[in-house]
C-alpha cells in the first residue's frame, strides 16, 4: 500500500514538473510569435538580450567541458 502511494506521489511530481516546463515553453513560444509578427530580428528587448547572454554562457561552458573531456582522454 505504501509503495503504491509513493509511486502515485512520484507520478504527480513528474506531472507537475512537466506542466511547469510546458508553461515555460508556452511563454517562449508567445515571445517568438510576438517577434515574428512584428518582424523583429536581433531584437534588443530585455528578454532577448538575457536569452542571448544565457545562450552564450551555455555555449562557452559546453566548449570548455568538451575541451576538458578531450584533454582527459589524451592523458590516459
Amino acid at each position: 500500500m505504501k509503495e503504491k502511494v509513493r509511486q502515485e506521489l512520484a507520478i504527480e511530481e513528474g506531472l507537475e514538473a512537466i506542466n511547469e516546463k510546458a508553461k515555460e515553453y508556452e511563454k517562449e513560444i508567445e515571445v517568438a510569435k510576438f517577434h515574428e509578427e512584428r518582424g523583429k530580428i536581433k531584437c534588443e528587448c530585455w528578454q532577448c538580450r538575457e536569452n542571448e547572454l544565457i545562450q552564450e554562457e551555455v555555449k562557452a561552458q559546453l566548449k570548455k567541458d568538451a575541451a576538458d573531456y578531450d584533454h582527459q582522454d589524451w592523458d590516459m
